[in-house]
């Protein structure tokens, strides 16, 4: 009769189960930090925008405020904010 460490295919079941935690936590991380991503990804209100749109002078817009801005931005022409956009782009640049 043959000696047997006890766990001999144990090497090879730890192997595939570490994989599986390293590609476990790797994946995890990626979430984390794409959801960290998306948090960043707000834009900064103009200070023109918060002059016009902000009544409480809070710094941020309300759903209120930010009703009235979607309202107006409706209500003007499409040129206008063609025109707007062009010129937002321009000093971006």
């Amino acid at each position: 009769m043959e000696f047997k460490p006890p766990g001999a295919t144990a090497p090879i079941k730890n192997m595939k189960l570490k994989s599986l935690f390293v590609i476990a936590g790797i994946l995890s991380l990626i979430g984390v930090s794409h959801a960290e991503e998306g948090k960043k990804a707000k834009k900064e209100i103009s200070p023109e925008i918060l002059a016009k749109y902000d009544k409480d002078k809070d710094g941020k817009l309300s759903k209120e405020e930010k009703a009235e801005m979607k309202k107006d931005k409706a209500a003007e022409p499409k040129n206008e904010k063609i025109e707007k956009k062009e010129k937002a782009e321009g000093a971006a640049q």
